[in-house]
């Protein structure tokens, strides 16, 4: 017996050699970058699809729309391109092409010039921050090159990608040095941005020795250690994370409660951590800080720390005309607040809540930690650690 073989076709087999109408352009809109094109599709019954071809980057691209539709978006043209021609071609099942139907297209500026141009660098700890506007939401990556000799000879550091608009985003780390930076963008499509120059000196970063800190004796804080003898509140900076930390009684007045602390010298503060008691299965219950704010002076008039009135605990109190807010801060339990603590809350409860303060903020010298609400409802402090960085050389 014999058998013979052979290669079965793969995909839609031809059935005619008879070429499709042409798509006839109706309509065309600039977009950023490219063009939407609308068409009326040939009436052939076995239309499969519209596609467009065009130049990019030197190959030739193609962009397809399906036989059920009459629209095709162009994208991703490189920048500063001004008019193209478009050719537009209808394919039936059989892979017959139609006669294209050639049409120009004038895109507006391309998404990478404008996201570059409303690119604004700022000074940050340890690096720097950047603003920037992407309305079309165009997937960018970001690349930064520094030059920390000024010689000229740059060095890629970093790309960060990002499709949305950026409020402050940091890059770094970076020395506090000056520092000489380029940045340019790309996107998927293989196009690239000029570059773009600026240079600054990133801020200096430590943690602080909370140690050196001293309690400031104002008449409505509450420093007042649970039961008079559990530790008081140095034990907020003994480096122990997890251990029991600094405990009060309930204050009798509810909320809020207020430690207030001298710094020693003036410091531009960077960012903070806070760990809650996590001890005896104490995450996210308990007196543990739900809601919380920071806020900043660079001198206070000790004369003042025995006036209720001045420091009272109104939403309006005087002091606060005095006192910048540097945070409005909320503990987030990752499972709900409704919710039984899970395993991912025990493991956030761990790693302690961090939150950047603003590089614009002012420096300060005495930092009052205000608490407005905690996980029990009670007003009392149960902290772990507190933990805070900043700039105190340079400052």
């Amino acid at each position: 017996m014999l058998v013979q073989c052979k290669e079965s076709p793969f995909g839609q087999t031809a059935v005619d050699d008879v070429s499709p109408g042409k798509a006839m352009v109706t309509d065309v809109t600039a977009i950023p970058g490219g063009a939407v094109i609308t068409y009326n599709a040939p009436a052939d019954d076995d239309l499969l699809y519209v596609k467009a071809e065009y130049p990019r980057n030197g190959k030739i691209a193609s962009t397809l729309s399906s036989s059920q539709v009459n629209t095709l978006k162009i994208e991703g043209l490189p920048p500063f391109t001004e008019s193209m021609e478009v050719k537009l071609i209808a394919v039936d099942a059989s892979r017959n092409e139609s006669v294209p139907e050639l049409v120009t297209i004038n895109p507006l500026e391309s998404p990478l010039i404008s996201v570059l141009n409303s690119f604004d660098p700022h000074a940050d700890f340890g690096g720097f921050s950047a603003r920037w506007e992407n309305p079309t939401a165009t997937e960018i990556g970001i690349t930064v090159l520094y030059d920390t000799l000024q010689s000229g000879a740059y060095k890629e550091a970093i790309t960060f990608y990002s499709e949305t608009v950026a409020d402050s985003t940091l890059f770094g780390p970076f020395k506090d040095k000056h520092t000489l930076f380029k940045v340019y963008l790309t996107d998927k499509w293989g196009n690239q941005s000029p570059e773009k120059e600026f240079e600054l000196t990133p801020y200096y970063e430590r943690l602080l020795d909370g140690n050196k800190f001293k309690l400031v004796g104002i008449i409505t804080d509450h420093t007042v250690p649970y039961l008079g003898h559990f530790p008081d509140w140095h034990a907020l900076f003994d480096g122990q994370t997890h251990n029991e930390g600094f405990i009060s009684d309930p204050k009798e007045d509810g909320f809020p409660i207020v430690m207030t602390f001298d710094l020693g010298k003036k410091v531009k503060l960077s960012k903070y951590r806070i760990f809650q008691r996590t001890q005896y299965d104490a995450a996210f219950i308990h007196w543990n800080l739900k809601d919380y704010e920071f806020w900043g002076t660079g001198e206070i008039d000790e004369s003042t720390f025995a006036d209720s009135t001045y420091w009272s605990n109104a939403e309006d109190a005087p002091w606060k005309n005095d006192w910048v807010q540097l945070t409005n801060s909320h503990v987030y339990k990752p499972s709900g607040d409704d919710n039984p603590v899970s395993a991912e809350d025990v493991a956030a409860a761990l790693a302690g809540y961090s939150e950047k303060f603003k590089a614009s903020d002012p420096s300060v010298r005495y930092l009052r930690l205000v608490g407005k609400s905690t996980y029990a409802g009670w007003p009392c402090w149960q902290i772990a650690e507190l933990m805070i960085w900043g700039d105190d050389k340079n400052f």
